[in-house]
This record gives C-alpha cells, sequence and structure tokens, in this order.
C-alpha cells in the first residue's frame, strides 16, 4: 500500500500537537474545538473565539496559531513570514516542539520538519531578505503619519538579537518603546534621528468604540496602563540615557494582548493587518 507522506505529515503533527502540553498544543486544541469546522467572515474573528472559549489570552492564540498554520499549511502552502525574526522564532519553536514531542516520529515526518526548519533558517539569515525588510521597514514607518494612539517600535538589531530568549510558553523579548503620540510619524522621527537604523514598527494601537484617544488625557491614562501592566508582569522598564522612560523588554504578543484586554485596535506592522479587540 502505497503511503501518502504529506497526509502521513499531517496526521503526525496533529498527534504532536495533541499530545503537547506547552502553548502550542493547547491552542491546537482549542482550534480544533472552536475554529477549524467554524464559518468565520475573518481570521480575526475565529482567533477571538477560540480565546474566548479556551480561555487562553488572544495574543497567546495569535502567535501559535501562525506557527501551527505553518507547520500544517493550513492555507494550502507553507510560505515563510516576511519578518526575518519571525522566521527565526517560528524555527526554534519548532525545534523545541519536536524536541519535546513524546510522540514517536516517522522518518519521512522527520525529514520534513527538517526541511521546514531548513528553510525557516535560510530566510531568516538570507542577506537579500534582509535588504527587502529593510526598505518595508522604510515603507512602513510611513502608515504612523497623522495617527493618535500608542507606538510601539523598536530596532532591527534589538529585534534580530532578543534580550530574553524564548521558551515553550512565552515568545522571546526584547527592546520595545513603548508611547503615545498624536503626531505619529513625525514623533518617532523626533526620537530616532541620529540613530545608526531606522526604526522597526511592531504596532500602533489606537482607541476603539468609547475610548477616545483624541482627548489627551485619556491617551495619557491608557500609555500609563500599559506601562504599569509591563512592569507588573516583569518586563522591565529601561532607563535609557537619553531615550526616555519608555523602553521595555517585552514583545509584540504581550503588548498586543493587553490592547485586546482594553478593547483596543491593534495595527500589526508585520501582517498589515487592523484588529478591533
Amino acid at each position: 500500500m502505497k503511503i501518502d507522506l504529506a497526509e502521513k505529515f499531517d496526521e503526525q503533527v496533529r498527534k504532536m500537537l495533541e499530545s503537547d502540553g506547552q502553548a502550542l498544543g493547547r491552542v491546537y486544541i482549542g482550534w480544533q474545538k472552536h475554529g477549524e469546522k467554524g464559518n468565520f467572515q475573518t481570521q480575526d474573528a475565529m482567533l477571538t473565539e477560540v480565546s474566548e472559549k479556551s480561555d487562553i489570552p488572544k495574543g497567546t492564540v495569535t502567535s501559535n496559531f501562525q506557527i501551527i498554520k505553518h507547520l500544517l499549511a493550513v492555507d494550502g502552502e507553507r510560505k515563510p513570514p516576511s519578518s526575518t525574526a519571525q522566521c527565526r522564532t517560528f524555527a526554534d519553536r519548532i525545534k523545541q516542539f519536536r524536541k519535546r514531542s513524546e510522540v514517536e516520529i516517522y522518518e519521512g515526518t522527520s525529514s520534513q520538519i527538517d526541511e521546514i526548519l531548513k528553510e525557516l533558517y535560510f530566510h531568516a539569515e538570507n542577506p537579500q531578505v534582509l535588504a527587502e525588510e529593510k526598505k518595508k521597514i522604510q515603507e512602513n514607518a510611513k502608515l504612523f503619519k497623522e495617527k493618535t494612539g500608542i507606538y510601539v517600535y523598536t530596532y532591527p538589531h534589538y529585534h534580530l538579537n532578543p534580550t530574553a530568549e524564548l521558551t515553550d510558553d512565552t515568545p522571546a523579548r526584547y527592546y520595545l518603546k513603548v508611547g503615545k503620540t498624536t503626531r505619529g510619524e513625525e514623533r518617532i522621527s523626533e526620537q530616532t534621528t541620529g540613530m545608526p537604523e531606522d526604526p522597526l514598527p511592531i504596532l500602533f494601537i489606537s482607541g476603539n468604540y468609547d475610548t477616545d484617544f483624541s482627548k489627551s488625557e485619556t491617551l495619557a491614562e491608557f500609555e500609563n496602563k500599559f506601562h504599569d501592566h509591563l512592569e507588573i508582569i516583569g518586563h522591565a522598564k529601561i532607563q535609557k540615557r537619553g531615550g526616555g522612560k519608555e523602553w521595555f523588554i517585552s514583545n509584540k504578543e504581550t503588548i498586543a494582548s493587553i490592547a485586546d484586554l482594553m478593547g483596543l485596535k491593534i495595527q500589526d506592522f508585520d501582517d498589515e493587518s487592523e484588529s478591533d479587540g
């Protein structure tokens, strides 16, 4: 009997996910129960449903679902993330996932995982991809223009060199600037003039429903809430010389989750999307 390698791979990876006790496995089970067969207008609506029904923070659901999608080629293809840092994170998380799995892995499955890792690491280190990413960063920076809200940015060097490495449950953390602005790109430019690298926009968070960020006191209140929450969870504030008091060691997933809990709009520059909290 001829073995369909693609079906065998899909079957084995699903078994590995089902038995995985870490965040990746929990999100997979939540997706199976509440998302995979559902009829949702958008992926964001599906992820919200999985988060609420599984009682898992949406940021955790979102970051882990992207890896599940890649492993299982949910969209019919296995396209590497556009971000080099995200490619490296995907590869590191998949490597850890395979290492801790107690499921007996078919040789062909292990070989295919090796190929997936090889492609991800290639994109993470490919000079051409890095050059394209830098160009995209410069283009994306313009999207801040005339925006009022909470910005989150870093520099490419910080993004590629995490201060706190990822674990099974927690994405890597790196230096992030989190602050308020009513002048978008102009405010970012003021802070980054003279730096050796262009800023890398991560998120832009704006008001939603009854949250009016056009009121300066409301914007300041929410900025303080973000800062307080990041300090409480141990994503320590960094007092950078000449750089203000808005630097933290955190990650996109954590900050997006905080914004989601507050019911705010989240613009993710990685996937060029905007979701309502």
